[in-house]
């Protein structure tokens, strides 16, 4: 009995939802790409196969394009609605100064955020196989309750067998050779450390974050900018020393750098994300 109360007070929740929120959709908003549309049948294609990080990738790509381009009071419209696309660690990282905020009900605001996150979750569980999102569904509210950047993360870890141990390899070594350069944006070097991370993840190989941490205090001492940055880094507690706070440690030092003054404008660091 108290099962079934339960189950009619969540049909009860969502069609209350569906009542006071319409979905958008391409129909609606026009003036949008909507480019994981064009994602569909690449990715329907590979039911039976876990999809590529190559596929996973592009659908990653196109679902945050997408959020940008709808308007959002945060950060003054500049970002759109990326941050429903990333944690909220990666979000600080492009926007420093105005953390991600999510409006309550029933702010206008809200039913926007509502719709747009909605809106992005169709079109991500229409273009991947069924199979790859169920472990992750709710029984009842599907991928309502899931958050986008949880749905990706999920989406990575899905073996790949065109991710081979040569193919992880190669892609380490391209980190070797592409290290950061001063005149790099920070953010777009982390990304390529974390793209190695779940290229790696799809081949069954796991790259930790203490990994990553190594190869990024490495590679930023290396350009000789960042000596007392590196020992402050190394002298902190083991439990303050997390791939999260290296990244807003390092990014925070770059900003000090006289001969290196990063971007100002955060649709630079957007693009180069999606570069």
């Amino acid at each position: 009995m108290l099962l079934i109360l339960v189950y009619l007070h969540l049909l009860f929740l969502l069609l209350d939802l569906s009542n006071q929120y319409t979905l958008v959709t391409p129909e609606h908003t026009p003036q949008l790409p909507w480019l994981i549309l064009r994602l569909h049948s690449l990715l329907r294609n590979a039911s039976g196969n876990p999809p590529t990080y190559k596929e996973v990738n592009a659908l990653d790509i196109a679902n945050f394009r997408n959020a940008t381009k709808v308007s959002s009071p945060n950060r003054g419209g500049q970002l759109g609605h990326v941050g429903l696309t990333m944690t909220a660690p990666d979000y600080a990282l492009i926007s420093p100064t105005a953390a991600w905020v999510n409006p309550i009900p029933p702010a206008p605001t809200f039913t926007t955020q509502h719709n747009v996150s909605l809106a992005l979750k169709k079109l991500i569980d229409n273009a991947v196989p069924n199979e790859y999102l169920d472990k992750i569904r709710h029984p009842y509210l599907n991928l309502l309750p899931i958050s986008i950047p949880n749905i990706f993360a999920h989406l990575y870890q899905q073996p790949s067998s065109n991710v081979t141990p040569e193919a992880i390899e190669e892609r380490r070594l391209s980190i070797e050779r592409q290290k950061y350069s001063i005149d790099e944006e920070l953010t777009t070097y982390f990304k390529r450390l974390q793209d190695y991370q779940t290229f790696a993840a799809q081949g069954g190989e796991e790259v930790t974050d203490n990994n990553l941490m190594t190869i990024a205090v490495r590679h930023i001492r290396a350009t000789k900018h960042f000596n007392q940055d590196c020992q402050d880094w190394n002298a902190r507690a083991a439990d303050t020393k997390t791939w999260t706070l290296l990244k807003a440690f390092f990014q925070q030092a770059q900003c000090k750098l006289p001969s290196r003054q990063p971007t100002s404008h955060p649709t630079a660091m957007i693009s180069a994300i999606m570069a």
